[in-house]
C-alpha cells in the first residue's frame, strides 16, 4: 500500500472498519483512556504511556477492545509518518476519527451541541495520543528465533 496515497489509505481503513460485528473503536473505554492520559500528564512520558497501554491491554483481555484496534492505530501511525505527502497529520486523522469513536458507542448527541464538541474534543485528544504513541506503548517484537539466527550467523 502506498502510504502517500491518501485516497487509497482512506479506502483501506474504511473497508477495515465497515461491516465489523463489533466496533473497532473502543468507545466504552473513552473515559478510562482520557483519565489515564490526564493522570499521566504530570508524570514522565513513560508513565503516561504505561497507564494508557494498561487501559488498552485490560480492554483486550476483557473483550472491550478488539485486538485489530491496535493494528488500526499502527496503520494510522504509518499514514501520519507520510503526512507531508498525503496531508494526513495526526491532527487530521484524530479529527476525522473522533466522531466515529463516539458513534461506535451509539451516541446520539446533536452534532451542534456543546456536549458533542466536548466529547469529540476528548476523543480527538485520546486518538492523537494513541496514533502518535502506539509503537512506543507496543513496540514491534522481533521473534526470538530470528534474533537467535541473526546472532548465530554473525
Amino acid at each position: 500500500m502506498a502510504l502517500d496515497d491518501a485516497p487509497l489509505c482512506t479506502a483501506v481503513l474504511s473497508a477495515a472498519m465497515a461491516g465489523r460485528p463489533a466496533p473497532i473503536l473502543p468507545h466504552p473505554l473513552l473515559d478510562a483512556l482520557v483519565e489515564a492520559h490526564r493522570a499521566g500528564q504530570a508524570a514522565p512520558a513513560a508513565k503516561r504511556h504505561e497507564k494508557v497501554a494498561g487501559v488498552l491491554v485490560d480492554g483486550v483481555r476483557d473483550g472491550t477492545v478488539l485486538p485489530v484496534f491496535l493494528n488500526v492505530l499502527g496503520l494510522l501511525n504509518l499514514v501520519q509518518q507520510h503526512a507531508g505527502a498525503n496531508g494526513a497529520s495526526v491532527a487530521v486523522l484524530a479529527e476525522a476519527l473522533a466522531p466515529l469513536f463516539l458513534e461506535a458507542g451509539g451516541a446520539h448527541v446533536d452534532r451542534e451541541s456543546r456536549e458533542w464538541r466536548f466529547q469529540t474534543g476528548r476523543a480527538r485528544t485520546v486518538l492523537a495520543f494513541l496514533i502518535e504513541n502506539v509503537y512506543v506503548m507496543f513496540p514491534p517484537q522481533v521473534s526470538l528465533s530470528l534474533s537467535l539466527s541473526l546472532s548465530l550467523s554473525l
